[in-house]
């Protein structure tokens, strides 16, 4: 999962979206990181996750959200 979270970190800072979508993406990613440390139900984490996707393919940042589409069915 942490393999997941930094692959996301280093490629949102590579698309081209707004700054201000960019700092909610990682402001999401804090919140699934906190809640992959709490050791929460994998079902909050698989939602945020695609939460996360469904924001970053409607900011623009396609290449990210297939990331996490690609490798979120190896976790789940």
């Amino acid at each position: 999962m942490a393999k997941l979270i930094e692959d996301i970190e280093n490629n949102i800072e590579k698309d081209e979206i707004e700054n201000a979508k960019k700092e909610e993406v990682i402001e999401i990613l804090n919140d699934i990181k906190e809640s992959v440390s709490k050791k929460k139900k994998t079902s909050i984490i698989k939602n945020a996750l695609l939460g996360l996707k469904d924001f970053l393919i409607s900011a623009g940042a396609t290449i990210t959200a297939n990331i996490i589409n690609s490798k979120i069915n190896g976790f789940f």
